[in-house]
This record gives structure tokens, C-alpha cells and sequence, in this order.
């Protein structure tokens, strides 16, 4: 069969219309080779998070939280074996069906709050309330990244001018459009289980590649490779669908907080930025890079940090890669915390947050199995 891909490109693709897996023809076998070693990473990558969360929950005292984690991880371990997680979609990507909300009711009233959150001026604060609705909206956003074409419409809603996933190997954005204005939101890394979990390798691939690269010209810094990478991977698809925008917002989580902050020099070189905000993002580049992006970029950028008590100290991510050579994001930092307000940290605060420390950071990891999906829900819970 000839296919056109997401791309726009024909693929010859070979169909079995039997599809009598595992035995049926050669194509048959192949995928079923390619599924069972599929899932083997998934189950390995499952088992090596559970046994984590189980230590976790021994470590903490919270013995019933141990068996309820465990008996859950044995359900999901039997879904992974028999396929049956294949079709297993998180259908709300971490989200309650209500925060969607967010994007459906209207593209006027999240772009409202982004603009009016954009407008307040880099040396002013900003009010509590104004920043939290803007911050929500980004969080939405940046989970919906981690979608596929198909479930984008069931999510964001359908009065978007443009709401289309760009894609690129491994990588992800979701672009979204409505009149003038765009939102670009880079997926992060992927599950290890679930029908999204085929990129969990590929990402942490990603992750790992840490040497830096030059941004552009000398004096503007370097950057985490695997990051740039992926942004340039992205780079003609985004900025295709945000043709004709003159102002846009660009968010992500986790690695797609990196892979946003990498794609601020260009976006900015285009007179085309009004705004970020990460969720959850890790260090992407040295001192250089951070003073170039906070002296050429007027638009706000900021980044959020969950700092509540159930993570043991802070969402470990923002401490990555634990190398004195990464220094602190350009921006700023708003620290959160469930059932406290947010906090706005000065540049000292925010350098002390996520400094380089292999201890603090694998404290962090241990005590903190938040950084799926579901640990967004934690993030709306803290914005209040």
C-alpha cells in the first residue's frame, strides 16, 4: 500500500490482510518480533520504576501505600506481557477531565490569560491570580503534547484554527493556533508503559546526551545537544504551522521544557515570542547561554517547580543534569507547593534550587516517583 504519513511525504507500507500474528507471513512475524521486544523494554523499565516506588514507600514507613503500589504494578506487569497495555491509552494524559476545560471552552480564554500575564512587564510583579491562570494553561498545554494526532481533537476541542502535532523521528510538538496568536508545547519524556510508550527509549536517549553545542555564534552560549537536536528536528514543522501568527507562547514539560527553552533563540530571532512557561524543565545550557537568552529576550519567561512534601524536597528534574558546567535556566523560577501560594524566587534562590549536587539529586529521585504524566495533576493542584 502506498500511505502519506504525518509529514505529507507517501510511504510504501506492506499489509497483511490475513494478519494472523505471529505465524502468518513474513510481515506477520516481523511485527511480532518488534512487539515482544517492545514490550520486553516496557517490562524492564516497569519492573525497575516499581522496585524504586516500592522502595520508596518502605523508606517512608507507608506500608499500605507499598501494597496498594505493588499490587497495582503486578496488574499493569500482566497488561504489558499480554499486549493488553498496547491499547491501553491514558485517555486524559494525566489530566482530570475537567482541566481540559482549559483549552476547550474557547481558544479566546486561554489566549486572554496568556496575553494578559505576557503584558505585565519583566521588572513588575505580576499579580498572584493573573499568573495562575496563565500557568494553568500551560500545564494543559504541555500535556497535551504527549498526544497523538488522532486524540488531539477529543482533548483540545475543535475551535482551534490550527491544533496539529509536528513531528520529527522521535520528537514532538503540538502547535496551536487562533488568529494571530500560536502556542507551541513540546512533548517530554514518554512513559514506560501505555500505546504512548514506544518513544521511552529513543527520549532517554535524548536525555543522556548532555555535551553541549554552540546555540548559534560565539557568545551565546552552549546547550544541551540532545535538546538543540531535537528543536532543529522540529524547527520547519513548527514554525510551517505557525505561519501567519505574530505572537506566540511556548511551553513543555520535563525534556519538552528543555526542547522549549532551545527553540527561544530562534522564535525570539523572529520577532515571534511573547511568553514561556516550563513545567518541570531540567538545565539546558551554561552561564552564557542563560545571561545571552535574559538579555535579548524581552518577552517573560518562567518556570515552575513543584515543591511539595510529597516529593522529598523538589521535582528532581529541575536539578538535571547534575554537572556544575549546566547553570540555572534564563528566567525566572516560581516555586509550588500544595496548599501554599507560589512563590516567585530571586535569582540566588533559583541558582540554590537546582545547583549541581549528586546527592540532593538522587535524595530527589528516590523519594519522588512523580515525573509520568500524572505528576502534572500535582502541578494544578499546586497552582490552586
Amino acid at each position: 500500500w502506498l500511505r502519506k504519513n504525518a509529514r505529507g511525504s507517501w510511504k510504501l507500507t506492506f499489509v497483511c490482510r490475513r494478519k494472523k500474528v505471529p505465524s502468518c507471513c513474513f510481515f506477520c512475524k516481523m511485527e511480532s518480533r518488534q512487539n515482544m521486544v517492545r514490550r520486553g523494554t516496557m517490562l524492564v523499565a516497569h519492573v525497575g520504576s516499581s522496585v524504586l516506588s516500592l522502595g520508596t514507600s518502605v523508606l517512608a514507613l507507608d506500608l499500605r501505600g507499598a501494597v496498594r503500589g505493588l499490587g497495582a504494578d503486578l496488574g499493569l506487569g500482566k497488561k504489558i506481557v499480554s499486549g493488553e497495555a498496547d491499547q491501553a491509552a491514558p485517555e486524559l494524559l494525566g489530566m482530570e477531565e475537567g482541566d481540559w476545560d482549559l483549552l476547550r471552552r474557547t481558544p479566546t480564554a486561554a489566549l486572554s490569560a496568556l496575553e494578559a500575564w505576557a503584558a505585565v512587564p519583566r521588572d513588575k510583579d505580576v499579580d498572584l491570580l493573573t499568573f495562575r491562570r496563565a500557568a494553568r494553561v500551560m500545564t494543559v498545554a504541555s500535556a497535551a503534547a504527549y498526544a497523538e494526532q488522532r486524540d488531539v481533537e477529543r482533548l483540545v476541542g475543535t475551535q482551534w484554527a490550527v491544533a496539529e502535532i509536528a513531528s520529527h523521528d522521535t520528537a514532538q510538538a503540538l502547535v496551536l493556533r487562533s488568529g494571530d496568536v500560536g502556542v507551541v508545547s513540546f512533548r517530554g519524556t514518554e512513559m514506560p508503559e501505555g500505546k504512548y510508550s514506544r518513544e521511552f527509549v529513543p527520549d532517554w536517549a535524548r536525555n543522556l546526551d548532555f555535551w553541549r553545542d554552540r546555540v548559534d555564534a560565539p557568545g551565546q552560549g552552549r546547550i544541551h545537544g540532545g535538546f538543540l537536536e531535537a528543536w532543529r528536528l522540529l524547527k520547519n514543522d513548527v514554525l510551517r504551522l505557525l505561519g501567519g501568527v505574530h505572537r506566540v507562547y511556548v511551553t513543555g514539560h520535563s525534556q519538552g521544557g528543555g526542547i522549549a527553552l532551545a527553540s527561544l533563540h530562534d522564535i525570539n530571532h523572529l520577532g515571534l515570542l511573547a511568553g514561556t512557561i516550563t513545567v518541570a524543565a531540567p538545565k539546558v545550557g551554561d552561564v552564557a547561554f542563560t545571561s545571552h537568552v535574559d538579555d535579548v529576550v524581552a518577552s517573560p519567561i518562567v518556570h515552575l517547580a513543584n515543591t511539595s512534601a510529597n516529593l522529598g524536597g523538589v521535582d528532581p528534574v529541575v536539578t538535571l543534569p547534575p554537572f556544575a558546567f549546566y547553570a540555572r535556566p534564563p528566567g525566572r523560577l516560581w516555586k509550588l507547593q500544595v496548599g501554599a501560594d507560589p512563590a516567585l524566587l530571586t535569582t540566588p534562590q533559583h541558582d540554590a534550587l537546582v545547583k549541581a549536587s549528586y546527592i540532593l539529586t538522587f535524595r530527589n529521585l528516590l523519594f519522588s516517583m512523580l515525573h509520568w504524566p500524572g505528576g502534572r495533576t500535582g502541578y494544578l493542584k499546586a497552582l490552586g
